[in-house]
């Protein structure tokens, strides 16, 4: 989703948000609702300038159109935005999503079993 959020994929992010609920949105038109949602969000807040804002906001997008998603989803998205909050307060030009996108980025291409091979090596 970081991936998706950082390259302003609106169809993306909530082909995401859907992946991660637990139940099937087959309507067109709620699918449309949510992409939309999440275009007006990305315009407020640059994923650039300000990561937790817009991970409020896809926790909003989440209440606002009921999308039913796993405990440990909503824990990961609150951990990164007190995380992100935490890191701003010792250094404003911190940026979580730019600290993360090399990690997902070779993580999308490898797959899970090299990136969680390789993964003790690049620290």
């Amino acid at each position: 989703m970081c991936k998706t959020i950082t390259d302003l994929n609106c169809q993306g992010v909530t082909d995401t948000l859907l992946e991660f609920g637990k139940d099937n949105y087959h309507d067109e038109q709620a699918k449309a609702n949510i992409t939309q949602s999440v275009k007006d969000m990305l315009n407020i807040y640059s994923p650039s300038e300000t990561p937790a804002k817009v991970l409020e906001g896809i926790m909003t997008i989440i209440r606002e159109h009921e999308i039913n998603i796993d405990s440990d989803v909503g824990n990961l998205i609150i951990n990164l935005i007190c995380i992100d909050s935490v890191a701003k307060a010792m250094d404003p030009e911190y940026n979580i999503f730019d600290r993360v996108m090399p990690y997902l980025t070779v993580h999308q291409a490898v797959g899970d079993h090299l990136f969680e091979y390789f993964y003790p090596f690049a620290k």
